[in-house]
């Protein structure tokens, strides 16, 4: 909560979860005793201790096709690392969000490896390292 001094009674965690055939969306806010908890916790850990799930509660969404929105991206547009840039992603990568449309899927720039053993095939050294033993 230090690290986040525009959190208030009024900010929402918004979840969106991608199912075969859907997309769940689902929002919280968090209670007093909630803003409490996180306020004073220093544990990041996966289960911190004293955390508890009344911390929070439901809130109601709104969806309509009548608001055409926005889509936040990575600065760069660059993120599907599941693709071709599995060895760069951490888990703390550091990122900052632009209002953006992000590149496609199969775009050129999550696969670079890809793309550079097509460039080599155009050179002609796609010949395979095998021994002749009859030679």
């Amino acid at each position: 909560m230090a690290d986040h001094p525009e959190w208030s009674s009024h900010s929402i965690c918004l979840s969106c979860s991608f199912t075969p055939g859907s997309v769940s969306l689902s929002a919280h806010q968090l209670t007093v005793a909630g803003f409490e908890w996180g306020r004073k916790n220093q544990d990041s850990g996966v289960n911190p201790q004293g955390f508890n799930p009344n911390m929070s509660e439901r809130v109601q969404l709104l969806l309509s096709d009548r608001i055409l929105g926005m889509t936040l991206t990575p600065e760069g547009r660059v993120w599907n690392y599941g693709v071709g840039l599995a060895q760069m992603w951490t888990a703390n990568l550091p990122y900052h969000i632009v209002l953006d449309t992000p590149l496609p899927f199969w775009a050129e720039q999550h696969r670079p490896n890809a793309f550079l053993s097509f460039a080599n095939l155009e050179t002609g050294d796609d010949t395979a390292d095998v021994e002749n033993s009859f030679a």
